[in-house]
């Protein structure tokens, strides 16, 4: 975990510690570990769907991006929520 200059200097100290609290709450739910891997498979979904442009396979992989982008939107929705539980307790 890194922390910038730019949030230092934009919050006190109350926020620093929720922030703080927050992304440990990722790293205490496991959430570090597949988030790589979605990002990684975003990527190559939107590269293929680039790369194949309007051919009729494309068309599959758009459809297949907007139902990874859905059900990994619902899983880092769920993470981000799961961290914000952590950060209160």
């Amino acid at each position: 975990m890194a922390i910038g200059v730019g949030l230092i200097e934009s919050t006190d100290v109350e926020g620093l510690r929720a922030v703080i609290a927050h992304e440990l709450g990722h790293y205490s739910g496991g959430d570090t570990h597949l988030g790589p891997l979605v990002y990684r498979g975003a990527a190559a979904i939107a590269r293929i769907r680039a790369d194949l442009d309007n051919s009729a396979v494309g068309a599959v992989f758009a459809a297949y991006g907007r139902l990874y982008q859905r059900v990994t939107s619902g899983v880092r929705r769920s993470q981000e929520l799961a961290a914000d539980r952590t950060a209160a307790h």
